[in-house]
């Protein structure tokens, strides 16, 4: 079993969650939700029910998430690591041997939140919190990997250019909190010199860096361009309360991509 994205959690009631997503499942003892090759717990869907796992399931051949989880005990028991019953439930004796399976393979026990944490030292935009159909490729820091000489060109190509030609008014940037005891998720306010300019689109403890990392988008009347990120004074607003932060259009670990490269 792998779980490796960022979770959605977030709680909303039945009529919510059928309004969008089509696929919603009962198993585990509760709700599960299909949103690109992950099971999400649907939080909320009927609060009766309980789950014993709240994290993003990895499936694949269309199983269910305790179909996925009763393969992995399943090897856990041939590998001699796991000497339950086969229920599909990730309960403390599967994670139990989950671990000792992972550390006996040098693989360390960091759960899924450990890729979020990688991804946000490094930048890495995630689809539906960081990127998504409403934002540009410019907006986003991704003008890299647009086809500009595509032969034939391309739907939005014009409207591209056009942003790129006139200057950013909205663009992702990415935050580090000075104080290392303050953690971001998402939704956070993001200030400049004061003024509410947007909110963290995803955040995560970056422990290479020993601080907070998030990213979102702010807006600005004028062009958002380098020199407006690197005047501005930076806040985000945690629990009503603005903690310092400095702000980059690059990553802060690696900017420069050598580490991937090795």
């Amino acid at each position: 079993m792998a779980a490796v994205r960022q979770d959605r959690h977030g709680w909303h009631d039945r009529d919510w969650w059928k309004r969008h997503f089509r696929t919603i499942v009962f198993v585990l003892g509760g709700f599960y939700y299909w949103d690109n090759s992950y099971w999400y717990p649907a939080l909320g869907y009927d609060p009766n029910y309980s789950y014993d796992n709240d994290g993003p399931i990895y499936a694949y051949g269309n199983l269910l998430p305790d179909q996925v989880i009763a393969n992995v005990q399943t090897a856990l028991t041939q590998d001699g690591y796991y000497s339950g019953p086969v229920t599909g439930s990730l309960d403390p004796s599967t994670r139990a041997a989950l671990a000792n399976y992972q550390g006996d393979h040098g693989l360390a026990f960091a759960g899924y939140h450990a890729m979020s944490s990688l991804r946000m030292e490094c930048g890495y935009r995630h689809w539906g919190h960081d990127i998504g159909d409403e934002d540009t490729p410019l907006e986003a820091g991704l003008g890299f990997a647009v086809a500009w000489g595509k032969p034939g060109g391309f739907l939005g190509r014009e409207a591209l250019l056009r942003q790129r030609e006139g200057g950013l008014k909205r663009r992702l940037v990415q935050f580090a909190l000075d104080d290392p005891a303050r953690q971001l998720y998402h939704d956070e306010p993001i200030r400049r010199d004061g003024t509410i300019i947007g909110r963290i689109a995803s955040g995560m403890f970056g422990h290479n860096l020993g601080r907070a990392l998030g990213m979102g988008y702010v807006t600005h009347d004028g062009v958002a361009d380098p020199d407006f990120i690197r005047s501005g004074r930076w806040e985000i607003e945690i629990a009503g309360a603005p903690c310092p932060a400095d702000a980059s259009l690059a990553p802060f670990y690696d900017p420069k991509r050598e580490r991937v490269r090795m």
